[in-house]
């Protein structure tokens, strides 16, 4: 069986580094509920770098939420959210505020699971993902979390036609995400629609129950493209806020390595590597430093073909490259930068 794969490589430089023990006190925020702190000198560039790709991920889409009656809201591609206020606490022990703010991300391609950096692995072994979704929730200004013994009532796209299970995911001190679950699996039902009548850009949250998705302009755009009626999966009760997936393990059927190596002349110090695959949704993540001099992503499958993509910054400026390839066994791919423009960088993202 043949796969279509991306390997998209982010390498960043350490500037003013002597002593890679060093530690700078430094907040670096993936997520609205992931804070890095402490971070080498050595790895500092690594968040530098971050930040400055953070302006190609997915757009979070936002909505306010009444504390006094239940909400749903819908996303642009279909995910229902059931918001019942007296199910939620601040982390702080603060009193909720005059509404509940709501962030979500829908990541149901690979370009979108690239951009956001949401690598599908659990311990190491490759996921198939059917749906990467983010959802926080704030009050107030205060982080909230549900209370104990209460869920999330959340029904989910169905993407695909594997049998998917759910997975909680977290990121490491370096960002990289890891996934925790599979027990659970999701259930098939009908169809369900958001009422265009019942859509609406604002409302007044005190004593009423709204059915809110998005604004006005994005209603018009998502029903006119009928993104607003997505096959669903039964509704389910979720324990946690923050990244969800509806994955299934791969099979390790004909699968080989393929190893990574920097050009010397490049200069790389540290480099973020990222390995998704087209045709079935999944994303593999590594890490390169000068030390090893080169890497590998292992479990590919034999044939796949490739795009190879570099992203650093070197000197305050963007440097890439961008190859196809095809995987053999053992396949070595030496990457070599060159600088771009700025405005040219999103389109390395772009997997066709």
């Amino acid at each position: 069986m043949k796969y279509t794969l991306l390997i998209f490589l982010a390498a960043a430089t350490c500037f003013g580094c002597n002593n890679t023990t060093t530690t700078t006190t430094t907040t670096t925020t993936f997520d609205s509920t992931t804070t890095i702190v402490n971070v080498p000198d050595s790895r500092h560039e690594l968040f530098v770098l971050d930040s400055v790709l953070k302006q190609y991920e997915t757009p979070m889409q936002r909505f306010k939420a009444s504390i006094v009656t239940p909400t749903k809201i819908t996303g642009a591609k279909g995910t229902v959210i059931n918001v019942n206020a007296p199910d939620l606490e601040t982390v702080s022990g603060k009193p909720l505020g005059n509404h509940i703010d709501i962030e979500l991300k829908e990541l149901t391609t690979t370009e979108e699971l690239a951009r956001d950096r949401a690598a599908t692995v659990s311990d190491g072994k490759l996921l198939v993902s059917g749906g990467a979704y983010y959802i926080n929730m704030t009050s107030g200004g205060e982080q909230l979390r549900l209370k104990a013994g209460k869920t999330l009532a959340v029904q989910f796209p169905k993407n695909t036609t594997e049998g998917m299970s759910l997975f909680y995911g977290q990121r490491d001190s370096l960002g990289q995400m890891n996934w925790k679950g599979g027990e659970r699996g999701f259930t098939e039902i009908g169809t369900a629609s958001v009422p265009v009548e019942r859509v609406r850009s604002d409302a007044d949250y005190e004593g009423e129950t709204a059915e809110i998705a998005v604004n006005e302009t994005e209603r018009k755009e998502y029903t006119k493209k009928g993104a607003l009626t997505s096959k669903l999966y039964d509704q389910m009760g979720i324990e946690n806020l923050g990244w969800i997936n509806c994955d299934r393990f791969r099979g390790n059927d004909n699968v080989t390595a393929a190893i990574v190596a920097i050009d010397k002349a490049d200069s790389v110090k540290f480099i973020s590597a990222y390995l998704v695959f087209k045709d079935i949704n999944s994303v593999l993540q590594s890490y390169y430093e000068t030390s090893t001099q080169e890497f590998a992503f292992r479990g590919i499958p034999v044939g796949a073909k490739a795009a190879l993509i570099a992203i650093g910054i070197k000197n305050g400026k963007m440097f890439t490259a961008k190859s196809k390839i095809v995987i053999t066994d053992n396949r070595k791919v030496l990457v070599k930068l060159k600088e771009t423009p700025d405005n040219e960088v999103a389109n390395l993202f772009k997997l066709n």
